[in-house]
């Protein structure tokens, strides 16, 4: 029977190790351990899934007390035959008898009250990123980001590249979050700059991976092994035909949802943690439930006056610097964020200023421009990300309100009216056109139902007609149309 030591030979220990002494506790002070004991420690923190704001602790170290050295997790994570879990009360450091903590090493420690120990990095998905050893003013690093993004793309507006900014910034500090926004890069046509700023965020975020045309196991796996920064590219080309990984996108935009479940080979349930942030770049639209959990960033093709600066060659490697500095600043300001008050104001839609909220936290603590630049950019897309997720419902609620606040003393109007005034309507989804029939008594009923908004019989003199009620429709448009309804949620 071999040990648990032993074990280790396949998972980067050349020989087998048998457990020596027991390690030594010193009174009051860190589990001490042998060379052969530290091997093994190095060894299954190297295969840690190390993810939120503690360290790895090691559950297979044979003699350890459980009550110094491996606090066991309610659901530990199962590694091939190695155990590992996470636990706020285990001790941050493992001590070598020559007094060297193996917590020590920059892939292995978590610094700060900020980051989970580096994950396993063999296969290539991300980097190591060492922390900037020196003070790093966030402020100059925020201009210097923005001012790189604006050289390479165009956005449809400046508040856009405030957006992304704070967005790469936000990567880093995932467990001050109760909820992360996705970034939604989207163009009207090709060569617009998408994938172009998709490799720029790549080359600038944490744990940055870039995938096109995966399926949902890869991601949810993906994410549940090295937690990175998920960018997908061409999404128009495939998302949507993914119902499976549409599901996983939207699960993942809050922390306590993000969770997937799935039934192994032996009947035994497998959960996995894809709390992560994602990018996603694509022509068009995405489905609303998406949408709706997003920074919407749309781009343009560049007209011939203007001029952009190319990419680099290797712009992922030139810019390790940069990672470092904003790792550096996200441990150094850990605390601080999660402290933060700074909210956005009330808006329309409450998932929108629940997206914004993140965000005004980082940009508190950045602080000089970056809380009105973030301002004026909460204020300044409020109309293009509400019109882009407007239910024709919403819209037919609004039209109808705004034909009651035209004749002030009316208390009801005919269906028939209400017919012939939204035909009329310029631009809109009600008139006849090809392809269309226009809107038509039923249509407005069965539109309307969900609202519970019914219609009533108007007698006028001697006829009676169908007529909506003045009170019904003001009732559903406060609640509904002037909150920012949203298709399924």
């Amino acid at each position: 029977m071999t040990t648990p030591f032993e074990k280790f030979t396949r998972l980067g220990v050349e020989e087998p190790i048998a457990p020596a002494e027991a390690p030594i506790f010193p009174e009051g002070g860190l589990p001490v351990m042998n060379d052969a004991q530290v091997a093994a420690a190095r060894a299954m923190m190297d295969c840690a899934l190390g993810r939120n704001e503690n360290y790895v602790t090691v559950e297979a170290l044979p003699d350890v007390g459980p009550d110094r050295m491996g606090q066991r997790s309610p659901a530990p994570i199962p590694l091939d035959e190695v155990m590992v879990s996470v636990s706020p009360l285990a001790p941050k450091h493992i001590q070598h008898q020559d007094g060297s903590l193996i917590g020590d090493h920059p892939t292995e420690a978590v610094q700060g009250d900020a980051l989970a120990m580096e994950p396993n990095v063999e296969a290539g998905l991300v980097e190591s990123t060492v922390p900037w050893p020196d003070p790093v003013d966030g402020k100059s690093l925020a201009n210097e980001i923005r001012s790189r993004l604006e050289s390479h793309v165009v956005f449809q507006s400046a508040h856009h590249a405030v957006l992304v900014t704070l967005w790469i910034f936000g990567t880093y500090c995932m467990p001050a979050w109760r909820l992360w926004p996705r970034l939604l890069i989207t163009a009207a046509v090709f060569e617009s700059g998408k994938s172009t700023l998709l490799e720029i965020v790549h080359a600038f975020v944490f744990r940055g991976t870039t995938l096109s045309n995966c399926t949902a196991a890869t991601v949810f796996r993906i994410l549940s092994q090295v937690s990175p920064t998920l960018c997908l590219d061409e999404a128009d080309t495939w998302l949507k035909n993914s119902p499976g990984l549409g599901g996983i996108l939207n699960a993942s935009h809050v922390r306590s949802q993000a969770r997937v479940a799935r039934v192994g080979p032996r009947s035994e349930v497998e959960i996995f943690d894809i709390w992560s942030p994602i990018a996603i770049s694509g022509i068009g639209t995405q489905k609303s439930t998406l949408v709706s959990r997003s920074l919407v960033i749309p781009l343009q093709p560049k007209l011939p006056s203007e001029h952009l600066e190319p990419v680099g060659f290797d712009i992922f490697s030139e810019s390790g610097d940069t990672r470092r500095r904003l790792l550096g600043w996200a441990l150094e300001k850990m605390t601080a964020i999660k402290a933060s008050t700074s909210r956005p104001p009330e808006c329309r839609s409450p998932r929108r200023r629940d997206n914004y909220g993140p965000l005004y936290q980082l940009a508190a603590i950045l602080g000089g421009p970056w809380p009105q630049l973030l301002e004026d950019a909460y204020h300044g897309t409020m109309e293009t990300d509400d019109g882009a997720k407007e239910m024709p419902e919403q819209v037919l609620l609004r039209d109808i309100w705004g034909m009651f606040t035209r004749r002030p003393t009316k208390t009801a109007l005919r269906t028939a009216e209400i017919v012939q005034y939204l035909s009329g309507l310029e631009e809109s989804p009600w008139a006849p056109g090809l392809g269309s029939r226009g809107i038509s008594p039923h249509k407005i009923a069965q539109m309307l139902k969900p609202f519970s908004i019914r219609s009533h019989d108007k007698r006028d003199g001697i006829h009676v007609a169908k007529a909506y009620m003045r009170l019904d429709v003001e009732l559903a448009y406060n609640r509904y149309a002037a909150t920012g309804l949203k298709r399924n949620g």
